[in-house]
């Protein structure tokens, strides 16, 4: 391997990764006998500094196993490189999550209001006060 994509290269990743625009994430293992470690270096290298996120290097890992022999670690660094994909893409979500979330409690808060008021008003019906309506007993003058 010469670092540059020859003749007849089947995956010329080095012309390519140049043009790039949007992030990538570079998995490589270190014990890889099919791609030598080391193209993963050159090619993350290569990309422009704009794709580049934070690679993983597979201490140990060969070429086919990395999800099985290391799967807590690959799914951990793969969830991070989709969550910093989101935030590029959807920079304000955060923040528009969060006023979702406020304008939904508020109004779940107001229907639990107008529900108890309701509620309130259905008792005041089918239980009025039982001094409403009732006339007052004149207090009788003790007798002295």
């Amino acid at each position: 391997d010469f670092g540059f994509t020859t003749i007849g290269d089947l995956f010329p990743n080095f012309d390519r990764v140049g043009d790039f625009t949007c992030p990538v994430y570079v998995i490589h293992g270190s014990n890889d006998a099919i791609v030598p470690f080391y193209h993963g270096q050159t090619l993350f290298q290569t990309l422009p500094d704009s794709s580049k996120t934070v690679p993983f290097w597979a201490r140990g890992a060969g070429h086919n196993n990395i999800e099985m022999d290391m799967p807590t670690a690959y799914i951990k660094r793969l969830q991070q490189f989709v969550r910093q994909c989101d935030r590029l893409n959807y920079p304000g979500k955060k923040k528009q999550q969060q006023k979702e979330q406020q304008l939904m409690l508020q109004q779940s808060l107001q229907a639990s209001l107008m529900q108890s008021m309701q509620q309130q008003q259905q008792q005041e019906q089918h239980y009025p006060d039982p001094g409403v309506g009732i006339p007052e007993e004149e207090e009788e003058e003790e007798e002295e």
